[in-house]
């Protein structure tokens, strides 16, 4: 007798699916709002824009022997999301644009469907952070060529890994999320902080645990490694940072100077300080170890500079979850504040096609 699909995962699924039909019309029609084109090749290469051309460049041509005159190169840019784009590719044969928009999609849709554990009995703020995830504020960063809704989803499955206390599955995905974006790093803090909590318990098994903590580093020091024999520096990738004007300081240097800059520069700054008040609300929900994780990314993305600190923020997942949870109970509140999401989130994706330097 062949096994079942439990009917709520099915049901769970074909809710998924049209919430995320829902937000592709959102952004679809954003674009023709935007751009005045109704072309489905001129919706998907509308959003690919920034990294995204630089990502999907990387994935047709490979890493670079060399750095551009202008000191810019490829370097800046983790290996696996291009890899699995590069690999997407040569399946489907569809433009290297359209492959990172479909590939994202079915990526971000997977974490919403595998985060259903990390709510447990929280159905209705499960839903709300559904709908922000992915057809929210965020959400066109979830739908082109980056590698956000693959950090996202990683660091989904170490949470949920973490949580069964199946440190080997946690290790293995928390090596591909340092092998996606740098500050994945930064999620050996969770699987620290889940072994100490069980430690206590007296249910910590210690192999699988440090076995799990070697892992997490992996996918980092392999692109250090091919980077050494690529192009001898191991560190290419934070040395290249000059050349997009990010240069290594304090925190609180970059936080001072957002204070007292242009208004691009102070909305970036106060992003990344809602962002570090939302990790203190994570910890005082009882998620101590995805606080320290979102904490860490956020104090490296802000060391370098606030450049991009929206896209940082949206890949540490643990801050939209708990947005969605400390919403007020009444179901018009929750539906009210998904609509708004999905508002914003339309008008975002507006701005983005139209290359606003606030979301970059």
């Amino acid at each position: 007798m062949k096994p079942s699909v439990p009917r709520k995962s099915l049901h769970d699924l074909a809710a998924l699916i049209g919430i995320g039909v829902a937000g592709i019309a959102l952004r679809y029609g954003a674009c023709y709002f935007e751009t005045g084109s109704l072309s489905v090749k001129g919706y998907i290469d509308a959003l690919c824009q920034w990294d995204c051309r630089w990502i999907s460049n990387l994935a047709e041509h490979g890493y670079e022997l060399q750095a551009h005159a202008n000191g810019e190169a490829n370097w800046a840019f983790s290996p696996l999301f291009p890899a699995l784009l590069s690999w997407f590719h040569a399946l489907t044969g569809l433009s290297f644009a359209a492959c990172g928009m479909v590939l994202s999609q079915c990526l971000i849709g997977a974490a919403a469907f595998l985060a259903r554990p990390l709510f447990r009995d929280e159905s209705g703020s499960y839903w709300v952070f559904c709908a922000l995830l992915i057809a929210g504020p965020l959400s066109f960063y979830y739908s082109t060529g980056l590698s956000e809704a693959l950090f996202v989803l990683l660091t989904i499955i170490v949470l949920v890994c973490l949580q069964r206390g199946d440190y080997l599955w946690a290790g293995m995905a928390a090596g591909l999320l340092s092998a996606t974006r740098i500050t994945g790093i930064f999620i050996l803090l969770a699987i620290i902080f889940q072994a100490v909590v069980d430690y206590r318990r007296g249910t910590l098994n210690m192999s699988r645990a440090l076995i799990a903590c070697l892992l997490a580093p992996t996918g980092l020091i392999a692109f250090m490694t091919y980077l050494y024999f690529h192009v001898g520096d191991p560190l290419a990738f934070a040395h290249v940072q000059w050349a997009w004007g990010r240069s290594l300081h304090s925190p609180l240097f970059w936080l001072r100077w957002g204070l007292h800059a242009s208004p691009l520069g102070f909305w970036l700054v106060v992003t990344a300080i809602a962002a570090l008040a939302m990790s203190v609300v994570v910890a005082l929900r009882g998620a101590t170890g995805a606080a320290l994780f979102c904490a860490g990314s956020l104090i490296l993305a802000i060391s370098t500079g606030p450049d991009s600190m929206p896209r940082f923020v949206a890949g540490l997942v643990p801050l939209t979850m708990v947005a969605a949870q400390i919403l007020p109970r009444p179901l018009a509140v929750r539906i009210t504040v998904a609509i708004l999401g999905a508002a914003i989130g339309a008008f975002a994706a507006m701005k983005w096609i139209g290359h606003a330097q606030f979301l970059v």
